[in-house]
């Protein structure tokens, strides 16, 4: 089944168990194939805006936790991806953020962006990210100041 499938899915309340579950295991088990994947249906302008906002709020919520421990476990599957994964999702999260004509999906990326530099700021990771934003605020683009 295709991740937009997968997603839809998700928006039935008779099948949103059942793609949950499949969408928790990819979590778990294969982060490395749904992450890319979700940060691509958020960045797909062709994407319906629910799947797209539903893929960005999956990546979000596999990133950051309340709960100190399970936060901690999202920590250490971000890290450990390869960083050529990591930065093609950092990429397309930019991306969506500074060029999406959707409000929706800019606001969407913008939280996964915060998931993010939440975990790799403090690392002194992803050093581009602050003077990178401050540069697309100050080009005086209006869908990037919203």
């Amino acid at each position: 089944m295709d991740l937009t499938n997968l997603l839809l899915m998700c928006q039935d309340p008779t099948k949103r168990s059942e793609a949950e579950a499949q969408l928790a295991t990819a979590e778990q088990n294969s982060p490395a194939q749904l992450f890319p994947l979700l940060a691509g249906e958020l960045a797909n302008e062709d994407k319906p805006l629910g799947v797209r906002q539903l893929a960005g709020l999956v990546l979000k919520n596999a990133l950051s936790k309340k709960d100190k421990a399970r936060k901690k476990e999202c920590q250490e599957r971000w890290l450990a991806l390869d960083e050529n994964v990591k930065g093609g999702i950092r990429e397309l999260s930019v991306k969506t953020l500074t060029t999406s004509k959707e409000v929706v999906a800019r606001k969407t990326s913008a939280q996964v962006i915060s998931a993010i530099g939440g975990i790799e700021l403090p690392r002194g990771q992803w050093k581009d990210l602050v003077p990178g934003l401050a540069e697309q605020a100050q080009k005086g683009d209006p869908l990037t100041k919203q």
